[in-house]
């Protein structure tokens, strides 16, 4: 029990440095108005969405930290000036730039170093189209289940900020941006603590590896589980068996790209379990967190399945 507190005590002092630090200048930011150089940007980005154009201010800020854009978006749904929907909807979509930035600079030369070049290719293209097919379907539903009046409101109160002399305004931001930031601290403090022990605590008794599941599934022999239950522990683990397996010739391009996409959605919701403290619990709060956890999830679930049936359609 020591040693997962321990490792829950690391990342909880990790998100501490990075996230809380950041949360805190864009809030402040925000208070004080520094934000309204992107409304130019933000509009044509929100443009053929319902979305208001602060969805597409933390579109903006998620290129350079995924914790600022949903901050600004965190902010306004606390002050009650966005719905739970419109919240969660605008944080898919607005994740975009921040997916594309980790895929391009973090998880895309390791899979080019691992795989052969098509699977490598066939990953990043996926990952490309998971992440632009989040952001189709929250834009569409963006004009189904938010009101032009909530729109006209937020914009409105964006445009038209009540006028404060510069000292009072600062002292207000300030005031602003350390309640929140407390506040999102002391949320962020419990979530992390208890949600990373309980993932540690079944991780290292071996409950991950027990879940019923078998690349039988998806017509493979039981030899390629090894894969299955290494990825469903760490990806780049996942990732390397599958590549010994396809330099050994025991796997074909086709069936590699098979088995790899099955992992992929196996361990996806593994994935998101132990990202939730740090980003969807942690940032958004446990309702919301969770909300945005499954729609991300099921649109997910939703593209991996169709290409699953997409090549055994093709008889791979």
């Amino acid at each position: 029990m020591d040693e997962i507190f321990q490792k829950s005590f690391h990342i909880v002092k990790l998100i501490s440095m990075r996230a809380i630090p950041v949360l805190f200048v864009v809030t402040y930011l925000q208070e004080r108005g520094a934000f309204k150089f992107l409304d130019k940007f933000a509009k044509a980005i929100v443009a053929k969405t319902g979305f208001s154009t602060v969805t597409g201010k933390a579109f903006v800020a998620n290129t350079g930290s995924i914790y600022a854009g949903g901050g600004m978006l965190v902010n306004m749904y606390n002050r009650g000036e966005i719905s739970r929907v419109n919240l969660i909807l605008s944080a898919s979509f607005a994740a975009f730039p921040a997916h594309v930035k980790i895929l391009l600079t973090a998880t895309g030369p390791v899979v080019f170093s691992l795989f052969t070049f098509p699977v490598a290719l066939f990953y990043v293209c996926f990952s490309l189209a998971s992440a632009f097919f989040r952001l189709m379907v929250a834009g569409f539903l963006s004009h189904k289940v938010i009101t032009k009046e909530e729109v006209t409101r937020v914009n409105g109160y964006l445009a038209l900020q009540p006028h404060k002399s510069r000292s009072t305004r600062k002292r207000t931001a300030l005031k602003a941006a350390l309640k929140r930031t407390m506040r999102y601290a002391v949320k962020m403090v419990v979530f992390v603590t208890l949600i990373t022990g309980l993932v540690f605590y079944l991780n290292e008794h071996g409950i991950f590896q027990k879940l019923p599941l078998n690349v039988s599934l998806i017509g493979l022999p039981e030899k390629f589980n090894v894969a299955l239950f290494s990825y469903l522990g760490n990806a780049y683990a996942g990732m390397g068996v599958i590549s010994d397996f396809i330099t050994k010739g025991e796997l074909t391009t086709m069936v590699a790209i098979k088995l790899l996409i099955f992992c992929m959605l196996c361990s996806r919701p593994i994935v998101a379990i132990k990202e939730s403290p740090t980003y969807y619990l942690g940032l958004y709060g446990m309702k919301n967190g969770i909300l945005l956890m499954l729609f991300n999830l099921s649109i997910f679930s939703i593209l991996a399945v169709s290409v699953l049936f997409g090549l055994s359609i093709w008889g791979i």
